[in-house]
């Protein structure tokens, strides 16, 4: 039997998980780890696949040592930063998520990522921001287009209800 590298596991491992093999996936990494301790990329491949499977613990571990080994691993900020998301650990995912922006300022999934945070914080005008960076560097992504469509209706909403409340002053200052 041939003796593979840790890359060629890691390439091995993602063969596994295009094919659904999650378990042999996981093993591969796993092997590309042993091979090489210090092989951030088979940490933020195993712990990508443990983020899928909803592993939240294991994956953060592993975007945590991927970060450790290269601390400017741009997607493993990003999908630690999702991954913070998901727990509802708000602060540290927009650290991470601008981490990976400020490391690759043409990640398109990064801005689309923070802008959904952004959106459910109720920071409206950060989002359309995020969302408008992500379309000008792949304006053809029609999830971001509709996401930011939805925070202009906000927005739009906001303004409206902001002129009739104003109106309702004028009205009756005294009722307002």
């Amino acid at each position: 039997m041939e003796q593979l590298n840790a890359e060629e596991w890691v390439k091995k491992g993602w063969e596994y998980a295009q094919r659904m093999d999650y378990e042999k996936a996981l093993e591969a990494f796993t092997k590309a780890i042993d091979l090489n301790p210090n092989y951030a990329n088979a940490y933020y491949n195993r712990g990508d696949l443990y983020y899928n499977l909803g592993e939240y613990e294991k994956a953060l571990e592993d975007f945590n040592k991927a970060i450790e080994l290269n601390p400017n691993y741009a997607n493993a900020y990003n999908n630690r930063g999702a991954l913070y998301t998901i727990l509802g650990e708000h602060e540290k995912a927009l650290e991470d998520l601008s981490k990976a922006i400020e490391l690759n300022p043409d990640y398109t999934k990064a801005y689309y990522i923070r802008g959904k945070l952004y959106n459910t914080l109720g920071e409206y005008e950060k989002a359309v921001e995020d969302f408008s960076k992500a379309l000008g560097l792949n304006p053809n992504n029609p999830v971001v287009l509709v996401d930011r469509d939805i925070i202009y209706g906000i927005l739009d909403q906001f303004k409206k209800e902001l002129e009739e409340y104003n109106k309702a002053i004028e009205l009756d200052p005294n009722d307002a």
